[in-house]
């Protein structure tokens, strides 16, 4: 399944770029970087002044955002340029490409996940988490490595489901 989708703002970030293409393509997704009027989802880096210009709920505040409906996503700047205090994620990298992939999943029409069952071995986080904030503090989860799309049946059946409906194929 071929999807289109634009970055805007992202000029030091090919290298992450790349890894999020390859890791939705292992899921079946081959993510296509196009202009901004031929794509499904776009994502733009936003400053810290736009974010609370158009997310002003407090609950939002510090935080990257999807509009599951226009399917934009807004990379909060700060974030991009530094891993949040409660993020269990070591590699700055890496929580760039995780943070993308959940904004990314957003777009695809995912929403986040509460309370998932985990066992008592460790387990890669679920990929709707958010990475800004402790996977450690909601289980037994520790970050993907290698770096993963980690969803269940459920969600994939609805992301694809949802892009068939589309015209997706």
């Amino acid at each position: 399944m071929k999807i289109n989708i634009f970055f805007k703002g992202f000029i030091d970030a090919p290298t992450e770029i790349y890894k999020v293409q390859q890791l939705f393509k292992r899921i079946g997704i081959t993510l296509l970087l196009s202009t901004e009027k031929d794509a499904y989802i776009k994502v733009y880096l936003t400053s810290a002044k736009d974010m609370k210009r158009l997310f002003n709920e407090s609950h939002l505040q510090g935080l990257s955002v999807c509009d599951m409906e226009t399917r934009k996503v807004y990379i909060h700047a700060m974030n991009w340029e530094r891993t949040p205090a409660d993020s269990d994620i070591q590699s700055h990298r890496d929580y760039r490409i995780l943070l993308l992939v959940h904004e990314i999943l957003h777009g695809f029409g995912l929403p986040h996940i509460d309370n998932p069952v985990c066992s008592t071995d460790p387990e890669p986080a679920p990929s709707m988490f958010q990475p800004s904030k402790s996977y450690a503090r909601r289980g037994n989860f520790i970050v993907p490595k290698p770096l993963q799309i980690v969803l269940d049946d459920n969600e994939k059946k609805f992301m694809f489901d949802l892009l068939h409906s589309k015209g997706f194929k």
